[in-house]
Parts: structure tokens; C-alpha cells; sequence
């Protein structure tokens, strides 16, 4: 009786608010459109979106500790550009990489740690040290063939030089057969070179590949990773796009966008403002949608124009309220709670569809909307506030979990219920006091269940028998729903960035899953490495060990060998590509005259013959081009050869600083990263690599353990939210119904969708992952509230008012839950994959929830029928 009088009072003082709004309905609407321009003027000046996905999860987890201490560690590895530069071939690559790091060098402003390693200075110099043993004297016995012609090349790296050597080839004659034979390779791919550039086509000579044997034989771009550390715009809503721009401008400005070239940015910078990008797209258009779906929906089931510009008034104004609260709250959104939008589109026009309808109910004449809005205030009141406390609690269910994204989602939708509840019972009154003239009349009446009532009734027992059978089918479905733990499964596959990072992942040539180790000291690191190298699932480890070459002193011998014989060759100065017109054509007659006197050496004479007949017969300007395509790449590679050839120990003490501080703190702490052997984008591969490392190193942090750590987190956050959801529902529902075949009414149809929601989820591999997590939980709290409704309705009818079925109770629940399959379903649209795979997910257990509460539940209401109080 307690409990019956208190709900009296609740809607009766529902009722007088109601009354109230109409009566004051302009003074209503005045402070209504004030609040809402300064919420909109807050909203503006401070909207923000975090895209780091690292802050979705506690700072407090163990794994995240660990993760955090790293960062702290090794600040230059955090919010970077990965610039990956793609030529035509490795002089191009090494020439292009060297000047777009120099002109980003140049950018202070905007970059800072600039590092390719192929570009550095201190690696370039102790380049040969290495190289394996075997390469590297391989290397020499090549260089040694080429000294005589090396020299010669290097006074005049130009057709004139090349007339020289031949020069010196045919004095010679057949002495020499290793030099000789070195000619004649490097005659054969000079005619190779002419042959295309008198095409019109001309391509450079690769000398890296032709004397120092830099290539690596693989077709098809060569690659060069350059990091920088950008300056970062957190107030801008696309954080590196200031230093995207100008990486791209300083590409274009160096050529490195054409003939070959490419520049591609990944990096976590740059996947963080793609992933932004993909959640914006389709957002705008999925907000049109779902707002268009709404009024339709609205528009044929009120049939009231002026009701349904009342609720999409009143739903505006909650939307700008809930949004400027959401800033007020978390500071920023993330790519998860910017969905709430949506979400309060779909569930705030619930409340608005039940009080209106229910209004409607009490309209017997001319004049008798106002009680009739009170009324309908007064008999809606309860359950809707009922609703908006079971929808609170799902949401809220996230908050004391450690998953952080979720957590403010669930803050901000969570408290957008109650907002919605107060704007639809305040401004949606005085709306309606002023929007509607005519409304409609939808007293209860039997003809209301299109003969629907009376088939659920007949046919009750096997609805009931079959509903259960299909939620038992399903349950062995449901085995199999899994999730997915990876958070690059949840990027858009298309974006620049996350095809660059798959593209060098495919080709070895970077790690986006390597793990990480922070060792206390070099001596802790020097145990470790051992054992990790030892793992099976481990293909390489690197730390500062890695810079220090192994058989130095046998390598520095060999270096100090070539020194000696190639130093003569270099004594000179070096002379230039370009030539005169003059010179081009004196330097053409040579050859011709001279090549001739090689074709009888049998180890020359064919390559000989090949490059005379390609030379023949040539203009000025594809001599030029001929000239620059030979000889354009060569002084870049002397270069790098002699200063090679100053190579010198390199220790620990000798490694400068800018490199030593990518494996070691200022404290000593040290860095170790392991890689790993298998493809780590196959799941039971990433858990196994994650288990071996931790098995040797239980704080090991990076990639691969902070996604599979991420992902034990957040199952653990989803069974802890899922349980308080279902308790606190539970809890409120049976303190407002007070009887537990009436709460097993309730709850039972959900069950059933939660059920069924699984097993398509596991046939139709649906899996759950980091966004979509959620509809579980929601889904207790939304399907909760439908099942309120008609329970609530259906006790009325106990009392001897008439059949839930046949007033608009049903079709108010229909509606709503139309109006939020189609505000979900919207959220498919997202260029995101994980916010759209949400919308997918609540799109099918919102529709499958629909189901049981319309077909299930009024069978299970017959067979266990509702009793008065």
C-alpha cells in the first residue's frame, strides 16, 4: 500500500509539473532557447576529441603501468610520424631520404628527433662494420677488381671518365680478367641504361646495387623509414594534420611525389588522426539519417505534424544540453562516447512517444488537450521514470570498470536519460501546447490489436513452448560468439596510414607488433636478451647490443685492407656529372673510336660491343640524358664509400648520444625489443608470442601485450558491467513491481534476446570487440524498459482498466523501438569499423528484442498472468 501511495504521489506531482509547463508554456520556451545558446556557445568554444586509444583503459592496470613507464622512458617513440619513402631504386632511396630528412631537420618548429637510420651520419660512416664477414669480403675482392676504373670514375664521373677507363681497358688487354670481368657488368648495365633513355624512358644507373652490392634483389619500390616526433595541435580536431601538410609540402618541394617517388605517413600519429577521420565520415550523413529515420517514424505513428516537430524539438534541445555536459564532464570525447549522439537520438524520442501517446488517450473533445497532456503526465510518469533509471544503470554499469572509454560513454548517455526524462516532461509540454491544434484520439480499443491480441492469446502455450526451444537452440550457437581483441581490426583497412603500416609489415621491414622490455640496467638486459632470443616464437632481438658490430677487429682489418688499395683511387679531386655540349661530343667520339678495341677481349668484348651500339647515333639532349642517367648517382656513392672507409671501434662509449638514448635512459634503464616470428595479426599467434615473453619477462610491455592485456581488461570490465547492469535493474524493477513472477515477466524476454543477440553474433562472425562491447549490457537496460511498460499496463488492466494490448502502449513501445533501431542502425554508416560494427550489434539485439517483447511476452503474460496488487 506504501509503495502504491508513493507512485501516487510521484505521478500526481508529474502531473502538476506538466500542468505547470503548459500554463507557462512561453516563459518555458524562453529559458528553454536561453540555456540552449549557451550550452551550444560551451559546446563550440571547448568541443574535443581524444583519439589516443591508449587512455580507453585505466592508468592503473598493471599492463598499462608497465606501458606508461616505457613512455616516460623513451618520450621520442610517443605520438610519432613513421615517413616511409618509396623509390625506384636504392640510390634513389638513400639520395631522396637524406634530403627529406635534412629539410625536416630544418623545421624545428614542427619536428624534432628526426632519425632514418640509412641517413645518419654516425651509421654511414661504420656502415661496412655491419655487414657480415662474408658480405664484407665479398665486398672487398669486388672493390679491389674495380680500384683501377674507381679512380678514373672519380675525377670524372661522366661519359668523359667512361672514355677514359675504356682507354685504360684496352691498354691493359687480357691481364687482368677480374677487373675485366667487373667492366664488363658494369658495361652491360650501362647499355641496359642507354638502350631505355634513347626510348625516352631513362633510368638511373643503381651503383649501390653495381659495385657496393646494396641491393637486396626484390622487386618493386625500395623503402626508406625516416620517425620524426611531431608537434602536435591538441585543440585542433585533427592534432598532426600541420605536420602531415608539411612533410607532404617538403616532399613535393624536393621531387620526391613523382618519377617513382612516394610518400606514405603511418606511425601513431598518423593513425590516430586517420582513425579520427574515419569516425567523422559517415558520422554527419548517419546523424541526417538517423534524425530523417526518427521523423518518419514519428510522422506515422503519432499522425500529428505538430506532435512530431514537438519531439524532434524537445530532442534537439537534449541533445545540445546532454553534449555540452559531456564536455563539462570528461573534458573530451573519445572515438567510443562521441556515439552518444546517437544513442540519445534513438532513446530520448522514447520518452517523448509514450507521454504523447499516452496523452492522446484522454482526448474525449474540444479543449481537453491540456488535462489530456496532464493526464497523460500523470500516466506515464512512473514507468518513464522507471525507464530512465533501468537505461541509467546500464549505461552507468561501465563506471566503476577500468575500461575508461566505455566508462564515459556510459557518464554521458548514462546522465542523458535523466536529461531526456526533464526535457520531455518540460519543454516537450509547452511544445505540444502550442504545436498542437487537433490532436489525435487514440482512446483503448479492441480494434487496436488488429486481431493481434487474440492470436498471441490463443496460441500462447506454444509461442511460449517454441520461444524457449529457440533460446535453447541458440545458446549452443552462442558458444561461439568470440571477441576480438585487436585494435587494428577496429581501424578503417582503407586508411593511408594503416595500409602503409600492413604494407612494411608484409614486407618485413617493420614490426607494428613488436614487444618491448624495460630492463633496470644493462647487466639485468645482457641476461635477459639470451633467454628471449631462445624463445621459439621470438625472430630477433635488439637493444644497444645492436649497434655494436660483432668482429670488430677482424672487420676493421679488412676495412683498413681497402683503405689501403682504394685511397690512391681517391687522392684527386672529384670532378662533376654535368658537361658541356662540347665535351659531351668529344667525350661520344672517344668511346666510339676506343670501345672497338675491346671486342676481341673475351671477358669485355660482348658487354663492349652492346654499349658502343647503344651510344651510336645519339643528339645532345638524350646524350645529356644518357650522361645524368650513368653518372647522376655515382658521387653520392664515392662518397659514401670513402667515408666508409673511415670506420673506427664502435663502443658503447663511442656511440653518440642521440643513439644510445633510443636503447638507454639517462638512468640507465634499458630497452629491448623483441620481434616477433609469426604474422601477429592471427590471434591465437599474438597470444602465444605474448605468453612466451611474459613467461621470461611477466612486465614486458608493447604492442602485442597491451593488445592482448587490453583485451583480458576489457572481457573482465564487460562481465563486471553486464553483472551490475543486470543487478541494479534487477534491484530497481522489483523495488517498482514488487512481485517476482512479475520482474521474471520483465526479464524474461530479455534473456531471450540476449540470447539470441549471441548466437547471431557467433553464425554470422559478428564479434564483439572494444566498441561494441557494450550492447550487452545496454540491451539489459533499453529491453528492460519495454517489458516495464506493457507489465506496468497489464496490472492496470488487473484493476479492470483495459488490455495493455489495445491500448497505445504497444504501439508506443513499437515506436520506440523503431525510432531507436533506426537511430542505431544509422551508426553503420560511420567510416569507423568498431563504431560502426556497434551499430550493427544494437541494431540486431534492439530488433530481436523487439521480437520478444512484442510476440514473447504477451504469450508469457497469458500463460503467467499479471494479478492486481
Amino acid at each position: 500500500m506504501a509503495e502504491n501511495q508513493a507512485d501516487d504521489r510521484f505521478a500526481a506531482a508529474i502531473a502538476a509539473w506538466v500542468g505547470f509547463c503548459q500554463r507557462r508554456a512561453g516563459w518555458v520556451l524562453l529559458a528553454t532557447a536561453a540555456l540552449t545558446v549557451l550550452a551550444a556557445f560551451y559546446l563550440a568554444a571547448n568541443m574535443r576529441i581524444d583519439t589516443d586509444t591508449e587512455n580507453m583503459l585505466s592508468a592503473d592496470l598493471p599492463f598499462r603501468q608497465n606501458a606508461i613507464a616505457l613512455d616516460e622512458g623513451f618520450p621520442q617513440f610517443q605520438d610519432n610520424l613513421l615517413i616511409v619513402l618509396e623509390a625506384p631504386d636504392v640510390d634513389a632511396a638513400d639520395d631522396g631520404a637524406a634530403r627529406l630528412v635534412d629539410s625536416l631537420r630544418g623545421q624545428s618548429a614542427i619536428f624534432s628527433d628526426v632519425f632514418s637510420p640509412r641517413a645518419d651520419a654516425f651509421l654511414r660512416r661504420h656502415g661496412l662494420l655491419y655487414l657480415e664477414t662474408d658480405a664484407l669480403e665479398t665486398l672487398s675482392a669486388r672493390l679491389a677488381a674495380a680500384q683501377p676504373f674507381l679512380g678514373t670514375l672519380w675525377r670524372s664521373p661522366n661519359l668523359d671518365g667512361l672514355a677514359d677507363m675504356v682507354g685504360l681497358f684496352g691498354k691493359a688487354g687480357s691481364d687482368d680478367r677480374g677487373t675485366l670481368g667487373e667492366a664488363a657488368r658494369v658495361f652491360d648495365q650501362m647499355a641496359d641504361v642507354a638502350e631505355t633513355a634513347k626510348t625516352g624512358k631513362p633510368k638511373a644507373l643503381v651503383w649501390s646495387e653495381l659495385i657496393l652490392g646494396a641491393g637486396d634483389g626484390t622487386s618493386g619500390p625500395v623503402r626508406r623509414l625516416i620517425t620524426v616526433r611531431p608537434a602536435l595541435d591538441f585543440d585542433s580536431l585533427q592534432p598532426a594534420a600541420r605536420a602531415t601538410e608539411a612533410v607532404m609540402a617538403a616532399a613535393h618541394k624536393l621531387g620526391l611525389d613523382s618519377d617513382g617517388y612516394r610518400v606514405r605517413l603511418t606511425g601513431s600519429a598518423a593513425l590516430a588522426d586517420d582513425e579520427l577521420k574515419s569516425v567523422e565520415k559517415g558520422m554527419g550523413i548517419a546523424g541526417l539519417v538517423s534524425l530523417a529515420l526518427v521523423t518518419l517514424v514519428l510522422l506515422v505513428g503519432l499522425r500529428s505534424f505538430g506532435m512530431m516537430v514537438s519531439l524532434i524539438g524537445t530532442l534537439v534541445v537534449g541533445l545540445v544540453w546532454t553534449a555540452a555536459f559531456a564536455i563539462f564532464a570528461v573534458g573530451a570525447l573519445n572515438l567510443i562516447s562521441v556515439a552518444f549522439a546517437v544513442l540519445f537520438v534513438g532513446l530520448s524520442v522514447d520518452f517523448g512517444i509514450h507521454f504523447s501517446l499516452r496523452a492522446t488517450e484522454y482526448v474525449d473533445g474540444p479543449g481537453s488537450w491540456p488535462r489530456a497532456l496532464a493526464l497523460g503526465g500523470r500516466g506515464a510518469g512512473t514507468s518513464l521514470a522507471l525507464c530512465a533509471l533501468t537505461s541509467a544503470i546500464a549505461f552507468f554499469s561501465f563506471l566503476p570498470t577500468s575500461y575508461v572509454g566505455l566508462a564515459e560513454l556510459g557518464l554521458i548517455a548514462g546522465s542523458g536519460m535523466f536529461i531526456a526524462f526533464a526535457a520531455n516532461f518540460t519543454v516537450l509540454p509547452a511544445l505540444l501546447h502550442f504545436l498542437v491544434r487537433k490532436p489525435p484520439r487514440n482512446a483503448p480499443s479492441p480494434v487496436r490489436g488488429w486481431g493481434i491480441n487474440d492470436v498471441l492469446r490463443t496460441w500462447a502455450k506454444p509461442i511460449v513452448a517454441g520461444v524457449i526451444a529457440s533460446a535453447l537452440i541458440a545458446g549452443w550457437f552462442a558458444k561461439d560468439a568470440r571477441f576480438d581483441f585487436d585494435p587494428m581490426n577496429l581501424k578503417d583497412p582503407n586508411a593511408p596510414s594503416v595500409r602503409a603500416l600492413f604494407d612494411l609489415a608484409d614486407s618485413g621491414a617493420f614490426h607494428p607488433y613488436s614487444a618491448e622490455v624495460l630492463s633496470d640496467n644493462m647487466d639485468d638486459a645482457n641476461r635477459l636478451i639470451p633467454r628471449l632470443k631462445a624463445l621459439p616464437g621470438v625472430s630477433e632481438v635488439q637493444s644497444l647490443s645492436s649497434l655494436i658490430p660483432a668482429d670488430q677487429d677482424t672487420k676493421l682489418g679488412m676495412i683498413g685492407d681497402m683503405a689501403l688499395f682504394l685511397g690512391p683511387a681517391f687522392f684527386a679531386g672529384r670532378g662533376t656529372v654535368a658537361m658541356d655540349d662540347t665535351a659531351l661530343a668529344k667525350a661520344l667520339a672517344r668511346l666510339q673510336s676506343e670501345l672497338p678495341a675491346l671486342r676481341a677481349l673475351p671477358a669485355i668484348g660482348d658487354a663492349a660491343a652492346r654499349l658502343g651500339r647503344a651510344l651510336e647515333g645519339l643528339d645532345v639532349p638524350t646524350a645529356k640524358a644518357i650522361n645524368a642517367a650513368l653518372f647522376g648517382g655515382l658521387p653520392a656513392r664515392l662518397d659514401t664509400l670513402t667515408v666508409s672507409l673511415e670506420a673506427g671501434p664502435v663502443t658503447a662509449a663511442t656511440l653518440p648520444d642521440y643513439l644510445k638514448s633510443r636503447y638507454v635512459t639517462a638512468h640507465g634503464k634499458v630497452r629491448i625489443e623483441v620481434q616477433p616470428a609469426a604474422d601477429l595479426r592471427d590471434q591465437a599467434a599474438l597470444r602465444d608470442f605474448v605468453a612466451q615473453v611474459e613467461s621470461v619477462v611477466p612486465n614486458a610491455t608493447g604492442a602485442p601485450v597491451v593488445v592482448v592485456e587490453a583485451g583480458k581488461a576489457v572481457l573482465f570490465a564487460f562481465a563486471e558491467a553486464l553483472a551490475i547492469s543486470l543487478i541494479g535493474v534487477s534491484v530497481v524493477v522489483w523495488l517498482v513491481l514488487r512481485r517476482v513472477r512479475d520482474v521474471l515477466l520483465v526479464f524474461a524476454p530479455v534473456f531471450v534476446a540476449a540470447v539470441w543477440t549471441l548466437a547471431v553474433s557467433a553464425v554470422f562472425n559478428v564479434p564483439f570487440n572494444f566498441a561494441n562491447v557494450i550492447v550487452l549490457p545496454l540491451l539489459f537496460g533499453l529491453s528492460v524498459d519495454f517489458g516495464v511498460h506493457l507489465v506496468l499496463r497489464e496490472r492496470e488492466a488487473a484493476k479492470g482498466a483495459a488490455d495493455a494490448l489495445t491500448t497505445t502502449t504497444p504501439r508506443a513501445v513499437l515506436l520506440s523501438a523503431l525510432t531507436t533501431l533506426g537511430s542505431f542502425s544509422s551508426i553503420m554508416l560511420s567510416g569507423h569499423p568498431g563504431t560502426a560494427s556497434m551499430g550493427l550489434l544494437l541494431t540486431i539485439a534492439i530488433g530481436l528484442s523487439l521480437a520478444a517483447i512484442m510476440v514473447f511476452l504477451p504469450a508469457l503474460i497469458t500463460v503467467l498472468p499479471v494479478r492486481r496488487g
